[in-house]
This record gives structure tokens, C-alpha cells and sequence, in this order.
């Protein structure tokens, strides 16, 4: 089983619910300050291979606002590889996966797991899902 930790982008949210109001003010974190996290997560779980001592697998996910509106995702991406996670997955509102290049592109930063939070855009679609 792969454990992954949750990296938060940032604060607030970029996804808002058409029946809990609008969104609030979203602040996406700094990619030094992703950094210490993903070294405070690395720590944690020790070793460099990806296992704990346990033998399990564990990864890091990508969440919070909106990851796909990180001003530096690619950065970002890029800093999860260099601390040594080869399981990186994003949380999404799958929004993002529409615009050209932006599905390709995270796969080949190293992402491999995506995890898309359905929303609906009415209260048709909302009651629906």
C-alpha cells in the first residue's frame, strides 16, 4: 500500500462549493517553504528508497488550493523529485486537466497519481453527484 503525505500548496481554497458560498482568499506557500515540509516529511519517514521501515511505500500529495494554480507548480514538482519522492500525486479539482499541456506536463514532472474532487457547477449537477 502507498501511504501518501498530504503537502499543503498553500491556504484557503481555489474550489468552491455552489451550496457552501464563495471561496475564500487563497495564499499559495513559497516553494522554500514546501521544501522544509517535504524535508520534515523525508525526515519523518526515513531512509532515501521511497519505504518506511516498515517496508511500506509511502509518496507525497499535492493539495490544498488548487495545485494547478500554483504560480510554481513546476518548481514545486521539480522539488518533491529533487527530496527524493518518485510517488507524487496532486489533488485536483480536474478543472485544470482541460487546458493544453497540463496533463502531459505534470505526468512527464514525475506526478503519477491524480486525484480529482467533483464539484458541481449547479445545484442540478451538485444534487446529482
Amino acid at each position: 500500500m502507498i501511504d501518501f503525505h498530504p503537502i499543503p500548496v498553500g491556504t484557503g481554497t481555489a474550489c468552491g462549493c455552489v451550496r457552501c458560498g464563495s471561496a475564500p482568499e487563497v495564499s499559495y506557500a513559497s516553494v522554500a517553504a514546501v521544501e522544509a515540509h517535504l524535508a520534515g516529511v523525508r525526515a519523518m519517514a526515513g531512509g532515501t528508497r521511497g519505504e518506511t521501515a516498515a517496508g511500506s511505500a509511502y509518496g507525497v500529495a499535492l493539495t490544498g488550493p488548487e495545485p494547478f494554480a500554483h504560480p510554481e507548480l513546476p518548481a514545486l514538482v521539480a522539488a518533491c523529485r529533487r527530496a527524493g519522492f518518485s510517488r507524487i500525486a496532486m489533488e485536483t479539482n480536474g478543472a485544470a486537466l482541460v487546458a493544453h499541456g497540463n496533463a502531459a506536463g505534470v505526468l512527464h514532472a514525475g506526478v503519477r497519481h491524480l486525484w480529482v474532487r467533483v464539484l458541481g457547477a449547479d445545484d442540478a449537477t451538485h444534487d446529482g453527484l
